[in-house]
């Protein structure tokens, strides 16, 4: 999530300015590893988008305006992305000063179907041009050009002598925070795997039996995950990728080398993806050097994309998260059972009982990855498990503290992606009992 202001002109001290203040959405939309933008006659590159009128709804604008300067049709809008404040004297009026609020849109190019463009005014001047372009490439040129400053005034017939300095800096500022995030470049391909678990034909379901009580693996587990090992590795090339259906452990040497590791559960909460429960989502932790610099869960029956980096917050479809203030006993308390080791079981239900009979109440979810998320959304106060997986925690893990809680094992411990272990989040109030 990314938010930054553009000030062009500041408000004069010696006269007073009406303000003139509009909104916008603009679609970052990925497809194949690229993004569709517009290129224009003088070498800028723009993400698709513009204004919304007065009562407008936001989503279907940007539909609009993508098909009309692209000529795309079949885009879905996705999570908000990014915002973004510009302010500048307006080109038309001498006395007043013109605002734009943008909202950019994590957008997802369905198919290549297109009609023709629909260009009005200075888009038509400026050809606007539908292109495939890496984010490096779009960023490099449109900071080439306010480096040098080269063709950033339009000859426009409806709006002569305006400047495209504002949408440049606009624009080339939104690249290169996409540029330098972790978790911008992964979300588009986390997103499609997910629709890929939404639209199971659960007629071909099948299901096999893994070690321990009660643990299953789909084709879709599978399936899923060879995607997403095929598309992270894509945008980290060279990266290491440990997946639960590898069914393999990290070594030491594998989660502190100089490089980094995906850490994925395809589908966390198999057994309820196999009853149709719909409370399972895709986990993707993302480390550099052993340690978690991001992480990703992605519940696509809800359409929550909740996601974290190292030292930027958490964040829940773009807007911030964070763990609640309750206190025990005004908490709502979550555990898993630990369902693989039946030595646990016991131990399991007995904490939950302890913890019954002093907070508010208990759940069970059958997701590790969305228990950690709703301890991040405040939505409950403390959750634990006694013994589970690198994979589903690496991503939740980084996602809590970033929204302000407390990760360690039930016993105080750090947690490791090493190997299993246990594990409590709280929101730093409520504590283990």
């Amino acid at each position: 999530m990314f938010k930054f202001d553009i000030i062009i002109d500041e408000f004069p001290k010696d006269r007073e300015l009406k303000t003139k203040r509009r909104k916008a959405a603009r679609g970052v939309i990925f497809y194949q590893g690229k993004l569709l933008m517009v290129k224009t006659s003088m070498g800028d590159y723009k993400f698709p988008g513009g204004g919304i009128a007065k009562g407008e709804d936001g989503n279907l604008a940007l539909k609009r305006e993508i098909e009309e300067e692209t000529g795309y049709t079949d885009v879905t809008v996705g999570p908000l992305l990014g915002q973004a404040f510009e302010q500048n004297s307006d080109i038309f009026y001498e006395n007043i000063m013109f605002q734009m609020d943008s909202d950019y849109y994590l957008c997802f190019l369905n198919s290549l179907e297109t009609k023709a463009q629909k260009l009005e005014g200075y888009e038509s001047d400026l050809e606007f041009t539908p292109v495939f372009v890496s984010v490096g490439e779009a960023y490099e040129s449109n900071r080439s050009l306010l480096d040098n400053k080269k063709g950033l005034v339009l000859e426009c017939s409806n709006v002569k002598g305006m400047t495209v300095n504002e949408w440049a800096m606009r624009e080339t500022t939104a690249l290169k925070y996409l540029l330098e995030s972790y978790v911008d470049k992964i979300l588009p391909e986390i997103y499609v795997c997910g629709q890929m678990m939404k639209n199971a034909d659960r007629s071909v379901l099948e299901v096999d039996d893994k070690a321990g009580h009660a643990n299953f693996v789909t084709n879709y587990d599978k399936m899923i995950q060879g995607e997403l090992k095929k598309r992270l590795l894509a945008v980290y090339p060279g990266a290491l990728f440990i997946g639960e259906e590898d069914d393999s452990e990290a070594s030491d040497s594998d989660i502190e080398s100089d490089r980094f590791a995906f850490i994925v559960d395809p589908i966390d909460g198999t057994t309820n993806f196999m009853k149709d429960y719909r409370q399972s989502c895709i986990s993707v932790g993302l480390t550099y050097g052993g340690e978690l610099v991001a992480g990703v869960v992605y519940k696509p029956y809800s359409e929550e994309m909740i996601c974290a980096e190292k030292g930027k917050g958490a964040f829940c479809n773009g807007k911030p998260i964070h763990v609640s203030n309750s206190d025990l006993d005004h908490a709502l308390v979550s555990f898993g059972t630990a369902p693989y080791y039946e030595e646990l079981r016991r131990k399991s239900f007995e904490k939950a009982e302890e913890f019954c009979a002093r907070c508010i109440d208990v759940r069970r979810s059958g997701s590790a990855a969305i228990d950690l998320c709703n301890v991040a959304q405040g939505r409950v106060d403390l959750y634990f498990e006694y013994r589970i997986c690198p994979w589903d925690i690496a991503a939740g893990s980084i996602i809590v503290t970033e929204a302000g809680g407390k990760i360690s094992q039930t016993d105080g411990r750090p947690i490791t992606l090493k190997e299993k272990c246990s594990i409590l989040a709280t929101n730093g109030i409520t504590t283990m009992i």
